[in-house]
């Protein structure tokens, strides 16, 4: 019965660390990596027909300024 007991608890260890592990995972899209498609339409990016998406070169800061990334924002989802 010992056994089976540590094993149990092993086993569930592992388990809360995979599940850890794999909530980590960020997947929500950014202009500098906006994904295989889009999110809204689900239309593939670069496609005949579709959105066409370059890859983010950046942009040269001006003197006393910083970047600040574009988006969305709805006042009160915070």
């Amino acid at each position: 019965m010992n056994k089976v007991v540590r094993f149990a608890k092993g086993f569930s260890f592992a388990l809360c660390g995979v599940a850890l592990l794999t909530a980590c995972k960020d997947t929500k899209p950014t202009s500098v990596n906006p994904g295989p498609s889009s999110k809204t339409t689900g239309i593939s990016y670069n496609e005949d027909g579709g959105f066409q998406v370059d890859d983010f070169r950046g942009q040269a800061e001006p003197p006393g300024m910083v970047f600040i990334e574009g988006g969305r924002f709805t006042l009160g989802s915070f």
